[in-house]
């Protein structure tokens, strides 16, 4: 009998223990994909092409050329103030003249974030002033 529950608590621990590893791998395997939010600085000083940079796009900046593909580019200011040149190719996304706010996903060239993809968030007619409060 007590040959049994040793291999019984063999097992368990074996169980636990392989567990535990593949818990690990997956979490290192999540890091290593999880992209950052960034700001104009960071984004200067990162490298990677998986980093996501949000910002108010500054108006009257969006330039979209149509040679050999589609090229966009317009200025993205930080919540900081700090603004950079953000280059898109690709079809430009059809709201991108209407948002006021935009995720660019990518990395930094030289002198401008190369985007790979484009997040727009357009102004709602839903959102109102706050949260109405009754009047007694």
């Amino acid at each position: 009998m007590k040959g049994v529950a040793t291999k019984r608590k063999v097992g368990v621990i074996a169980l636990i223990a392989g567990s535990v590893v593949a818990l690990g791998v997956v979490m290192t395997m999540f890091l290593t994909q999880a992209s950052p939010y960034v700001n104009v600085e960071q984004a200067k000083s990162m490298k990677g092409n998986n980093l996501h940079l949000a910002g108010v796009i500054v108006p009257g900046t969006i330039t979209t050329t149509v040679m050999d593909g589609s090229t966009t580019r317009f200025i993205l200011k930080d919540d900081y103030g700090q603004t950079v040149p953000v280059v898109y190719k690709g079809p430009a996304p059809a709201n991108l003249r209407t948002a006021d706010r935009a995720v660019a996903i990518g990395g930094m060239g030289t002198t401008e974030f190369e985007a790979r993809d484009l997040l727009l968030k357009c102004p709602s007619r839903y959102e109102g002033d706050g949260p109405k409060v009754a009047q007694k």
